[in-house]
């Protein structure tokens, strides 16, 4: 049994991890803590990639 990620898995969360070290902020990580609310810009930059709601090949619709 191999529980290594696929190619494609890591490539995927490389880019993921470089995204959230560039763009989370420590000034970010306080106001998360401190308003228990989200941050717009950095949703509308995960959506412009694609990483918000459900994913599926394109030949399914």
């Amino acid at each position: 049994m191999r529980f290594a990620f696929t190619e494609a898995q890591e490539k995927f969360r490389q880019e993921v991890h470089a995204f959230f070290e560039q763009e989370v902020t420590p000034e970010l990580v306080e106001a998360w803590a401190t308003q228990a609310d989200h941050c717009p810009e950095l949703y509308a930059k995960m959506a412009e990639r694609g990483w918000l709601g459900v994913q599926w090949p394109k030949e399914y619709g």
